[in-house]
């Protein structure tokens, strides 16, 4: 078996060697490049989902961005309503301190108030991670979702980043390939073993 082979760019080798020792009839013996290519966009063009199925798939997306963002904005208005109701304790332990008279007593209170402060900057700090993304969907997915819909286009375009893009976000692991049977089992990622499952179900 060969490792998957490199994308283009630099120098290209019209043959490949095989490198599997426990292969003893293809060990050492070269694969012509383009075979193992256009074998290898075979692959591809199945990975590639069909229209109903993206569409399915983007729609399924789409509901878990809503939701959530819909969570975002319960939690983000929770945080807030916490933080005015800190605000006001802080003011009403402020006011038991003017009024006080007794050391111990006003020690009490200005303990009080400092664990206020210091959850008031923690629910400060959590209200500024449960922002709602500025971007749209569409504006944060765009290319994500572009590149699931057509990675077979992605490779032919011989963009040599494009091809990094498809061998990186495609397998989950290095393909291999054995010279009688082609291409072993990819072990895909998970968005395509996603689109996959969907498939079969279509």
């Amino acid at each position: 078996m060969v490792p998957l082979l490199r994308p283009a760019g630099g120098r290209q080798d019209p043959d490949v060697s095989a490198q599997d020792p426990t292969d003893r009839d293809s060990y050492g013996k070269s694969i012509r490049r383009d075979r193992i290519e256009g074998e290898f966009e075979n692959l591809l063009k199945e990975l590639q989902p069909s229209e109903n199925l993206f569409r399915i798939a983007c729609g399924m997306l789409r509901e878990w961005w809503n939701h959530i963002g819909e969570q975002t904005q319960s939690q983000s208005r929770s945080l807030g309503k916490r933080l005015t109701e800190i605000d006001r304790q802080i003011g009403q332990f402020l006011e038991r301190v003017v009024e006080a008279r007794t050391p111990s007593v006003i020690g009490a209170y200005e303990d009080r108030i400092a664990k206020l402060e210091e959850e008031k900057l923690v629910v400060r700090e959590n209200m500024a991670d449960a922002k709602r993304p500025k971007s749209s969907f569409d504006d944060t997915l765009r290319t994500a979702l572009g590149f699931l819909a057509t990675p077979w286009d992605q490779w032919v375009s011989g963009k040599l980043e494009n091809r990094r893009t498809v061998l990186k976000l495609a397998f989950a692991d290095r393909l291999r390939y054995a010279r009688e049977t082609g291409f072993r089992t990819a072990n895909l990622s998970l968005p395509f073993r996603v689109l996959g499952a969907l498939g079969d179900g279509e």
